[in-house]
């Protein structure tokens, strides 16, 4: 990776921000409420509401990782009780 590139001020953004420093100003009251308020809709727009899923589908979720979970102890005790049934080393 060339550090050259890292190291360099680009010209452009050197002379935007001193036209900045040359013409200085707070923003006014109404730009500041502007820019909040295109904030808040951009943030808006990129909210993704999950829908709820319904009450079957809570209850089928449910079902379906306590039948997981009773497998999983299922095989637990059968894989304990085959290592206990080995004979010592």
């Amino acid at each position: 990776m060339s550090t050259q590139t890292l190291d360099q001020q680009r010209a452009s953004t050197t002379e935007a921000i001193a036209s900045l420093r040359r013409n200085t100003h707070p923003p006014s009251p109404l730009d500041r409420l502007a820019m909040r308020v295109g904030l808040a809709l951009v943030l808006w727009s990129r909210h993704e509401s999950r829908a709820r899923p319904s009450r079957d589908e809570e209850w089928e979720l449910a079902a379906r990782q306590n039948r997981l979970d009773r497998e999983r102890r299922e095989r637990e005790v059968t894989w304990l009780v085959a290592m206990h049934k080995l004979p010592p080393r």
